[in-house]
């Protein structure tokens, strides 16, 4: 069976591999969209950053104030 390259879940961000190859200075560099869009892709990486409701499941959420979402289903209606 092959290794899957994927990281473990709820592994922290700078223990993964995809950020081994990054010095501190490249740390320091990153702009807040580019760090904003690695924490989308690490929290929902099956669908590639997409936020989706892990309660209800679906796709349809929205972007709140500061970073959050929220479920835009009716029933759900669920802080992500």
């Amino acid at each position: 069976m092959a290794k899957s390259r994927r990281r473990k879940k709820g592994q922290h961000f700078l223990l993964s591999p995809e950020c081994r190859m990054l010095t501190v200075m490249d740390l320091a560099k990153v702009r807040e969209e580019t760090a904003y869009g690695w924490f989308r892709k690490m929290r929902w990486p099956e669908t590639e950053g997409e936020p989706y409701c892990p309660k209800c499941g679906t796709l349809r959420c929205h972007a709140m104030s500061r970073g959050r979402f929220k479920c835009s289903e009716k029933v759900c209606k669920a802080d992500l």
